[in-house]
């Protein structure tokens, strides 16, 4: 089977050859050229040959059209750094209009979806991430606090700005898919976290928002991927999605393990390792021993063997090269086999996991220089 064949084979409730792979990671120093991202993009799924292909353009492209400003990483281990917030006052939320998509940033990713559609063909399904339009709300505002106090007293200002993000990224959405794309990849971000929101509130202020832009891509023959992020989420709250496959944090303590979710759902589950821990700080042979009773686990629903967000770019590509391999000689479909159960961590902030993992990456590196530097001497 190829990419494509695989995937179809898990949505339409047939065995695929193998369980399905794939991963996705940024290029946070090439993502402010079109011309680099498409080509990294690219190269990152012919190297590897995922069975799905996830576009991780830079998360502010979401909100540039709004006045969201930002410093271009020149680093690959960095991200951007925002400089100015489009709201800053409640009365800033009358400011969000819908936008145009024939010219500035969103054009611009069209294009790149284009592009890289056509260099990798139709034999692997290609998803374009968008985020929900409440993520994309939030992401206008300074912090996190501020959108939930709009939300709760200047709720009308907050739902009509949402029209306007929505009516933006419905249409945005449709363009990536006649553009090339299969289908989306559509995150919640922190928005659909119990730490953050209530239930109520994301039914309130997501939920609504969430379908339109959903069914308008389903409405045109697209695939929905849905990633509900961070610790302690509300997955449950998202069964009744008319959704494609589902992702989530299912390492984490707080929430629903892979097996779980699929009883939710009774649909494709992507997931089952700690893309902070395993991969990121292990040894390949390390990664291969945590891997193996995971896809031990996968063999009994239908899922594919994935990160739970995105790969810190400084991720070993022998560990992601010794994943590939497993999967390979792994074959064979789902089969009954009770028990297994992959290792999971403890329920905890990502951001502080990532800064704890960039920490060992430097120091890692800095050891190395050191021992280059003696044998030189």
């Amino acid at each position: 089977m190829n990419p494509k064949e695989r995937i179809e084979a898990l949505l339409t409730g047939k065995q695929p050859d193998r369980t399905p792979v794939a991963a996705w990671r940024h290029f946070y120093d090439m993502e402010y050229s079109p011309e680099l991202f498409v080509s990294a993009t690219v190269a990152f799924q012919r190297k590897f040959g995922w069975d799905f292909v996830k576009i991780n353009p830079r998360a502010s492209y979401h909100i540039e059209g709004w006045g969201a400003q930002y410093v271009p990483s020149k680093n690959p281990l960095d991200k951007p750094q925002r400089l100015s917030f489009p709201v800053g006052l409640p009365s800033d939320w009358e400011k969000i209009e819908e936008l145009p998509l024939g010219s500035g940033v969103l054009a611009a990713e069209l294009l790149t979806v284009s592009q890289i559609s056509k260099k990798l063909g139709k034999s692997v399904y290609k998803f374009m991430t968008v985020f929900s339009p409440l993520s994309i709300a939030g992401d206008l505002v300074g912090t996190e606090a501020q959108l939930v106090r709009d939300m709760q007293e200047s709720p009308l200002l907050v739902q009509e700005a949402l029209e306007e993000i929505t009516k933006t990224f419905v249409r945005f959405s449709v363009d990536c898919l006649n553009a090339g794309a299969d289908g989306v990849f559509f995150a919640t971000t922190e928005w659909a976290s119990k730490n953050v929101l209530t239930e109520e509130e994301y039914r309130k202020f997501g939920r609504p928002y969430d379908l339109e832009v959903i069914e308008a891509v389903r409405g045109v023959g697209g695939k929905v991927i849905l990633h509900v992020c961070e610790p302690n989420n509300m997955l449950s709250l998202f069964t009744d999605y008319p959704v494609d496959m589902v992702s989530w944090a299912a390492s984490d303590r707080s929430n629903p393990a892979l097996s779980d979710g699929y009883s939710l759902f009774k649909k494709p589950v992507i997931g089952g390792i700690d893309h902070t821990s395993s991969l990121m700080l292990g040894r390949k042979e390390a990664l291969v021993g945590s891997v193996r009773p995971i896809l031990t686990l996968l063999k009994n629903i239908p899922a594919v063997l994935g990160p739970e967000c995105a790969l810190p770019p400084a991720m070993p590509e022998e560990n992601l090269l010794a994943l590939r391999q497993l999967v390979e000689r792994s074959g064979g479909g789902r089969k009954a086999v009770a028990g297994a159960r992959p290792v999971r961590k403890a329920a905890g902030s990502k951001k502080a996991r990532t800064a704890r993992l960039k920490r060992k990456v430097q120091k890692s590196a800095s050891g190395k220089e050191v021992k280059r530097k003696k044998r030189k001497r």
